[in-house]
């Protein structure tokens, strides 16, 4: 590994981290939520940000670079937060589905700066392809989101 990095190496990494961040909770999400259509739907988000970050990973390394490694302790203490949120929460869908939006709002943030990098074509093509699926989860999570919001009972 080398220390001193390009921006296009830090640029990609940086997704890299996010990506897999963002695939543990989707995953975490569909464990346990209590609504298995929307359940189903954060497995499949997961699936895909795994492929995604493989990708990644996979570009990262033919850039000859290594990928970071995850602090195993700040995720250990992220899961344990995003579980008794839950709990506390009795696992309701919209708290988790707004945390989700938040998340794709920052990961589309890291592509467009990874964007400034002065990146290849495939790195570039991978990035267009990550701000492609941001855009289509962010559309289905607010899909979701709207569909929850009209099951809350109302109130006068």
């Amino acid at each position: 590994m080398n220390f001193l990095r390009t921006d296009t190496q830090v640029a990609i990494d940086d997704l890299l981290v996010a990506i897999e961040d963002s695939a543990e909770k989707y995953y975490d999400a569909a464990e346990f939520l209590d609504a298995a259509a929307v359940a189903a739907v954060m497995q499949w988000i997961g699936d895909q940000r795994q492929e995604m970050a493989d990708r990644f990973e996979t570009a990262l390394r033919n850039l000859g670079e290594r990928p970071s490694v995850p602090d195993p302790e700040r995720q250990s203490l992220e899961k344990l937060v995003q579980h008794l949120d839950a709990t506390m929460a009795h696992a309701r869908v919209v708290p988790v589905l707004e945390q989700r939006l938040e998340a794709e709002q920052h990961l589309a943030r890291l592509a467009a700066d990874a964007r400034a990098a002065d990146l290849d074509d495939s790195c570039s093509a991978l990035v267009e392809a990550l701000e492609d699926h941001v855009a289509l989860v962010t559309s289905r999570l607010q899909a979701l989101l709207k569909k929850q919001g009209s099951k809350r009972p109302q109130t006068n």
